[in-house]
């Protein structure tokens, strides 16, 4: 039987039908629930996978093992880019906080994350956020962007952002 959803999602255009993928089932959520409430839901969700909250737009999970951060973009709805640049940074600015305070982050060396936002704005998430980069061996985006603590304390310390 031919599923056209199973069809787009197996493809070799996964990369570019995704997205449209996507905002076909958050207008479906919508009609069943509020914006709110689907982020409530998605926050929810990485929470129970042991992720917290630094705030609206991004979640953190701790790797123990590898003494790193991986950061976490759940389903979040802003009226703009610049809500989303302000959302982000705040949140970056309680990662540091929670660098500094947290016992179980004392160890933590590097913060990671993975997002098509790295793959189709990678000059603003470097740039803007402070983040490296990863590339492919073409010297394209891989969407995996990596940043020490040392640059995160730095960029969003309490000390820069009083």
């Amino acid at each position: 039987e031919f599923s056209p959803l199973k069809h787009i999602l197996e493809s070799e255009v996964e990369e570019e039908a995704l997205p449209k993928v996507v905002k076909v089932m958050i207008k479906i959520m919508a009609k069943s629930a509020s914006l709110e409430e689907i982020e409530r839901k998605g926050i929810a969700m990485h929470e129970k996978e042991g992720a917290k909250s630094l705030g609206r737009g991004l979640v953190y999970k701790i790797i123990p093992e590898d003494n790193k951060i991986e950061l976490h973009i759940p389903t979040t709805f802003f009226k703009n880019s610049q809500e989303a640049l302000t959302a982000f940074k705040n949140a970056l600015r309680v990662l540091a906080q929670e660098l500094i305070t947290n016992p179980e982050l004392k160890d933590v060396r590097e913060i990671s994350g993975y997002s098509r936002l790295v793959v189709e704005k990678p000059k603003l998430v470097e740039d803007v956020f402070g983040f490296e980069i990863l590339l492919d061996d073409n010297q394209k985006p891989t969407g995996d962007a990596i940043i020490t603590r040392e640059k995160v304390l730095e960029l969003y310390g309490k000390q820069n952002h009083e």
